[in-house]
């Protein structure tokens, strides 16, 4: 992809979040969404997002048990670091996945380990706390008795995109490492291993799932917080839940930055489904998005305190082969 192309891709990624933050404002009033962000309601963020920065040692640690699975070894407290400082990348990066790529390398610099393996890892990772959340989705779906499409199909068709492209990400991986010779072969081999390595290992699997439903389950309660917070008093957490679920499938998809705008369209539409005042619900997911860059704010400056070294080493390396380079052309000459 050419500078150019990129650079379009950014423009449009941005015209699209602004796009659909119109389009969420235009369905309420802003008189009321003024008057529904109160003092508590400002508490209630601060509260949500001192906690919410704690509660992402649980991920953190979901991550560093997958880890061991596939014989990566990583320290709890770099995956803890790695996991902030991806967090700081996610605000910038498309979708919910890049920052995920950044604390794959990161890892992978610190722990001298393959790249391709680490990255195999935090996708499985990934992968794991999506589903888990889908599921947490469908429970409180079927608890409350809701039959909009857009929760439905956005939960159902996540559910299968996720498992479709894992077991075709597996497959090509296993295909691609016998075919390709050398070292790419290797390190095709290595990322799919590290995918699939925490199923041979069913304690793994015992450990992380619980994690993982406890993650998501504290994040929805934090969020119901918040919501009461700004008059959602009436909201039962199966509720939230549900919205939760949905906003997050809708919103990882990679069409705007950190799915910026088309989370909280999403969350508009949802609103008269479940007999929720819509600029109530609008202002809870604006909120909503206040707490997650809040959170993901203090990650870069995680990131430059931790992996200062690391960044150091890269361009230490970098200047070393263009003067042994330079040497060598001018030896020749």
């Amino acid at each position: 992809m050419g500078r150019r192309t990129g650079k379009l891709l950014n423009f449009l990624r941005v015209g699209l979040a602004l796009l659909f933050l119109f389009l969420a404002l235009r369905s309420v009033s802003l008189t009321d969404l003024k008057r529904g962000f109160t003092g508590e309601a400002a508490l209630a963020v601060v509260v949500a997002s001192a906690l919410y920065f704690l509660l992402q040692s649980l991920s953190a640690t979901r991550w560093w048990l997958l880890s061991h699975a596939s014989s990566l070894p990583m320290k709890w407290t770099d995956a803890l670091t790695a996991f902030y400082s991806g967090m700081f990348f996610n605000l910038f990066l498309p979708g919910l996945v890049g920052g995920d790529a950044v604390r794959a390398y990161l890892v992978a610099r610190k722990a001298h380990q393959s790249l391709a393996t680490s990255l195999g890892v935090v996708y499985a990772d990934r992968t794991l706390g999506l589903l888990v959340l889908i599921a947490v989705g469908i429970v409180s779906a079927l608890a409350v008795h809701y039959r909009g499409p857009l929760v439905w199909s956005s939960l159902m068709l996540g559910a299968s995109a996720v498992l479709f492209l894992s077991a075709l990400l597996v497959f090509a991986s296993q295909l691609l490492s016998r075919w390709l010779k050398g070292e790419w072969g290797k390190r095709v081999g290595r990322f799919g291993g590290g995918i699939t390595s925490f199923l041979h290992q069913p304690g793994i699997l015992l450990l992380v799932l619980p994690i993982a439903v406890l993650y998501h389950l504290s994040l929805i309660a934090l969020l119901q917080m918040v919501g009461r917070a700004v008059g959602l008093e009436g909201v039962g957490f199966p509720t939230f839940a549900l919205i939760v679920s949905a906003g997050t499938v809708i919103g990882a998809l990679p069409v705007t930055v950190h799915g910026l705008g088309l989370r909280e369209w999403a969350v508009a539409q949802m609103a008269p489904l479940l007999s929720i005042p819509s600029h109530r619900l609008l202002l809870w997911a604006l909120l909503w998005r206040l707490i997650s860059w809040l959170v993901c704010l203090p990650g870069g400056l995680v990131y430059l305190i931790w992996a200062e070294r690391t960044v150091k080493e890269d361009l230490s390396l970098l200047i070393k082969q263009a003067r042994q380079s330079l040497r060598i052309a001018a030896a020749k000459r």
